[in-house]
C-alpha cells in the first residue's frame, strides 16, 4: 500500500488527541469570547508585520531623495504582494487543513498536513527566487521615473531572493494557528519588527553600511528568517503543541497537499488579484498625476492596509473556528461564530472610518515631512478619507471570504474578490478617471459596497441549502453556542478522555 492509501486509510480511524491545551476548547468554549482570543494576537502579529513595511517606508523617507525612494518601495511592493500572498494563502490552506482534520478526531492527519505545508513552502520558495529576474521589467512598466525604477529593481529583486523567511512563517503559522495557538505567531512578528527597526538604519544610511533603499529590503528579509527560527524552534521543542513531531515528515502525500491547496490556491489568487489591481491603479495614476500622484496614493494605502489588520485578524481565528467546529458537526457554534466575527469586524471598521475623516492629515504627516512635496501630503488625505468608507464592507466580504475558508472551500472568496476588483472596481477606475482624482477613489468605496452586498447573499445561500444549517439557525437565534454547555454532547457521545467520538462518515475533507 502507497503512502497516500496508508495515510487515507488511518485517517478514518480517530487517533489518541495530542495534550495540549488549544484543540478541545476551540469546540467548547464561548465563541463570543473565542473569536476574540483567538483573533486578537494574530491582530496583533498582523499589526507588527505591517509596522515592519511601515518601517522601511519611514526611513527610506528620510533619504535625500524622499519622494524617489517612497514611490520606489511603493511600486516593489506590488512585487513583495506576490510573496506575501503566496504566503499567507498557503497560512489559510494550512490552518484550515489542520483545524478540520483536528476538529474530526485525525491528528496524525493533521500533523502530516503541517509537513505538507513546510514542503509547499520550499518548492515556493525556490520558484520566486528562480524568478527574480522578472522584477526589472516588471518595475519598468509602473515606475514614473527612470530613478524610481532603478531602486524599485534592487528592493522587489531582494524580497524574491529572500521569499524563503517570509514563506516558512506563513507555513508554521498555519499549523500553529489550526491548532488553535495564536499567540506564537504573533510574538515571531514581535521579534521581526523589533529586529527590523535595529537593522533598518544600520543597513540604509551612511552611518551604517549605506545601502539605501536596498538595504530597507535587505533588513526585511534577515527579520523574516530569525523570526522563522523562532517559530520551527517552538514547533520541534516546545511541549505546547505535538504537531511539530510530524513537521519533517517530508514525503509527498497527494491527498494533504490537494487539501491544503484547494483553500491556499484561491486565497492566494486574492492577494495577487490585488497585487494586479494595485499594478493597474499605479500604471493609470502615473498618467493621472504622475509620481505625486503614486506616493500619495502608496502612503494612504499604507493606512488602509493598516486599518484592516484587525479585520485580517479576527477571520483568521475565524478560519480555525469554522474548520473544527464545522468538522465536529457542531453548526450552531459555527453559525455563531460568524455573526460574532462579522460584529466585531464591522464595528472596527467603523472606528477607523472616524479615526481617518478626523485625523487624516496628521496621519499623512508622518510620511510628508522633509523632501516630499506638499502635494503629496493633500492628495493623499483625500484618498485615505473617501477610501476609509471602503472598510466596513470589506469587512463583510473578509468574514464571508473566512467561513468558506474554515470550511474547505477557496474558490467562494476567489471569485468574490474578483467580481470586487476586476467585475466592478477596474471598470469603475477606467470609467471615473477623466472626472479626476477625487472621483477616481469613489471606485474604492462604491465596488466594496456590491462586493459586500453579493457576499451576504452567496453565503446565506450556502447556509439554506443544508438541512442541518437551517435547525442550526433556529438554534443560534436562541443564542445557542455561545456557552461551553450549549453544543456539548451527552455523556454517552464523548469518550472516557472526553474527547468528541465523531461518526466515521463525518470526513474531514466534506464540504457543504
Amino acid at each position: 500500500m502507497n503512502e497516500a492509501a496508508r495515510d487515507g486509510a488511518a485517517g478514518e480511524a480517530k487517533d489518541s488527541p495530542p495534550e495540549t491545551r488549544t484543540s478541545n476548547a476551540v469546540l467548547t468554549e464561548d465563541v463570543r469570547k473565542l473569536v476574540l482570543r483567538l483573533g486578537l494576537p494574530v491582530m496583533i502579529g498582523f499589526v507588527f508585520a505591517t509596522l515592519l513595511s511601515m518601517a522601511d517606508r519611514f526611513f527610506v523617507s528620510l533619504l535625500p531623495a524622499g519622494e524617489t525612494a517612497l514611490a520606489a518601495v511603493g511600486c516593489a511592493f506590488a512585487l513583495d504582494l506576490i510573496v506575501i500572498a503566496l504566503g499567507s494563502g498557503l497560512s489559510q490552506g494550512t490552518a484550515s487543513s489542520v483545524a478540520r482534520q483536528i476538529g474530526a478526531g485525525h491528528y496524525d492527519r493533521a500533523r502530516r498536513a503541517g509537513a505538507q505545508a513546510l514542503l509547499i513552502a520550499l518548492l515556493l520558495a525556490v520558484l520566486l527566487a528562480a524568478g527574480s529576474f522578472l522584477a526589472a521589467p516588471l518595475m519598468g512598466l509602473i515606475a514614473a521615473t527612470p530613478q524610481v525604477h532603478v531602486a524599485a529593481t534592487e528592493y522587489a529583486t531582494v524580497m524574491m531572493l529572500g521569499a524563503a523567511g517570509w514563506l516558512a512563517i506563513s507555513a508554521f503559522s498555519g499549523i500553529l494557528r489550526g491548532e488553535g495557538d495564536t499567540k506564537t505567531p504573533m510574538k515571531a512578528n514581535l521579534l521581526a519588527i523589533v529586529l527590523n527597526l535595529i537593522l533598518n538604519p544600520l543597513f540604509i544610511f551612511d552611518f551604517g553600511l549605506g545601502l539605501g533603499v536596498f538595504g530597507a529590503a535587505l533588513a526585511t528579509v534577515v527579520a523574516r528568517m530569525l523570526a522563522a527560527a523562532l517559530l520551527l524552534l517552538h514547533l520541534t521543542r516546545s511541549s505546547k503543541t505535538s504537531l511539530g513531531r510530524g513537521v519533517f515528515l517530508l514525503r509527498v502525500n497527494g491527498p494533504l497537499v490537494r487539501d491544503i491547496l484547494k483553500v491556499s490556491l484561491p486565497s492566494s489568487c486574492v492577494t495577487l488579484f490585488a497585487a494586479v489591481n494595485l499594478l493597474v491603479v499605479l500604471w493609470l495614476l502615473g498618467d493621472i498625476a504622475g509620481e505625486v500622484g503614486q506616493a500619495a496614493f502608496l502612503i494612504g494605502y499604507l493606512f488602509d492596509q493598516f486599518a484592516f489588520l484587525p479585520v485580517i485578524g479576527l477571520a483568521v481565528g475565524l478560519t480555525t473556528v469554522v474548520g473544527q467546529n464545522h468538522g465536529a458537526g457542531l453548526y450552531a457554534r459555527e453559525r455563531a461564530a460568524i455573526r460574532w466575527c462579522a460584529t466585531y469586524a464591522v464595528a472596527i471598521c467603523l472606528g477607523w472610518l472616524i479615526v481617518y475623516l478626523v485625523a487624516a492629515p496628521w496621519l499623512v504627516g508622518i510620511y510628508t515631512t522633509g523632501e516630499v512635496p506638499a502635494a503629496v501630503h493633500s492628495t493623499a488625505t483625500e484618498f485615505l478619507r473617501i477610501n476609509a468608507f471602503s472598510l466596513p464592507f470589506i469587512a463583510v466580504m473578509a468574514t464571508v471570504s473566512a467561513t468558506f475558508s474554515g470550511r474547505g472551500r477557496g474558490m467562494p472568496g476567489l471569485l468574490l474578490q474578483a467580481l470586487r476588483m476586476f467585475g466592478i472596481g477596474l471598470p469603475l477606475f477606467f470609467a471615473l478617471q477623466p472626472w479626476g482624482l477625487p472621483w477616481f477613489w469613489l471606485a474604492l468605496p462604491i465596488s466594496a459596497l456590491l462586493g459586500a452586498a453579493v457576499s451576504v447573499l452567496w453565503l446565506r445561500a450556502t447556509l439554506a441549502a443544508d438541512p442541518r444549517e437551517m435547525a442550526a439557525e433556529e438554534m443560534a437565534e436562541e443564542d445557542a453556542g455561545l456557552s461551553p454547555a450549549a453544543d456539548e454532547p451527552a455523556q454517552d457521545e464523548r469518550t472516557a478522555s472526553g474527547r468528541l467520538l465523531l461518526p466515521s462518515t463525518e470526513l474531514p475533507h466534506r464540504t457543504v
